[in-house]
């Protein structure tokens, strides 16, 4: 399940079938690019993770820019990298519980023509929009702010 959210207004009138092969492609691209950034957002996560232990944990090789580098932001830095990999967890298990709510509400239908979608309204569509986007920018501002710190050093 991509994390998007839906349009609030109602359609005045209703979708042909050009427009809901339309809808169809653009849910699967939402799909594909929300796979994607959260691919990234772990890549990078992780990389300023490695890259802080390494300045936390010294050696010869980073010894001239480690030493010189507060200890409490690069140890801050770890903490928001490692909170961006939980919230990317937490998003999919949000995401599988409002899935399987709609799963669910679908199943005991059973038989109606009735379209059954996740509840954007719910908490847990709700909270994992709130997790996609709160991963989104922990590991972008810790990636920034290292090597924000490393340019400083370096300077």
């Amino acid at each position: 399940m991509a994390i998007r959210r839906t349009k609030r207004k109602k359609r005045e009138t209703e979708a042909d079938g050009d427009d809901s092969k339309m809808l169809d492609a653009l849910a699967k691209d939402l799909d594909t690019y929300s796979a994607t950034i959260s691919t990234q957002v772990r890549t990078i996560a992780l990389g300023v993770l490695g890259l802080s232990w390494a300045m936390l944990l010294g050696g010869q090789s980073v010894d001239a820019v480690a030493s010189k580098l507060p200890r409490p932001w690069v140890i801050g830095i770890s903490g928001a990298c490692l909170i961006a990999l939980l919230l990317d967890l937490f998003q999919y298990l949000l995401d599988y519980k409002a899935t399987a709510a709609a799963y669910d509400k679908a199943a005991k239908v059973d038989g109606n023509d009735e379209d059954t979608t996740v509840d954007d309204q719910s908490f847990a569509y709700r909270a994992a929009f709130f997790c996609y986007r709160a991963k989104l920018l922990l590991a972008i501002g810790a990636a920034t702010v290292l090597f924000g710190l490393i340019a400083y050093v370096l300077i």
